[in-house]
């Protein structure tokens, strides 16, 4: 059997325990090469740090397949000053088509100065909060999706820190 009869044979066997069609593996593969453009774009003259800009790569191509606005983990970018922390954050927000807040850990001294920080930003951005009503007897919203990037976030309180955990 040649070669190329055995990627076929493959290929039909993977299609069949994929259960879709031929046609939708064709379709699915445009969408996959449209999101490559669309990363190759955001990340163009980003210089540096080329393993992080992989993983980002990786997760913002996972979330666009799945056709959501958020990833599927919380980022921690950490480095010396100037390394693009702040740039990068930036760009998956741009990708993802988010609100981005960026805060310097410096200003932020109580949790209702960054709970009013993202109030200002989703009112900016037109955007609602969900009430999800009564949970544990306490009043819960889920807020819209965003980017909220801390700059010198080892200079927040700790107990700023905990209570955004």
């Amino acid at each position: 059997m040649s070669t190329r009869a055995k990627k076929t044979d493959l290929q039909a066997i993977q299609l069949s325990l994929l259960n879709i069609t031929e046609e939708r593996a064709l379709e699915l593969h445009d969408v996959k090469a449209g999101i490559d453009l669309e990363l190759d774009d955001a990340f163009d003259g980003f210089v540096g740090n080329e393993g992080a800009v992989q993983r980002l790569r990786t997760m913002l191509k996972a979330a666009k397949l799945r056709n959501d606005a958020k990833l599927s983990r919380v980022i921690l970018l950490s480095g010396p000053a100037s390394v693009g922390k702040t740039e990068l954050a930036g760009r998956v927000a741009r990708v993802l088509k988010l609100p981005f807040l960026m805060v310097d850990g410096t200003s932020v001294k109580t949790r209702e100065q960054l709970a009013s920080m993202i109030e200002d930003t989703i009112e900016g951005n037109a955007l609602q909060p969900e009430s999800l009503g009564k949970v544990g007897g306490v009043l819960t919203i889920k807020l819209p999706p965003m980017v909220i990037f801390i700059d010198e976030f080892h200079l927040v309180s700790a107990p700023l820190q905990e209570a955004l955990l």
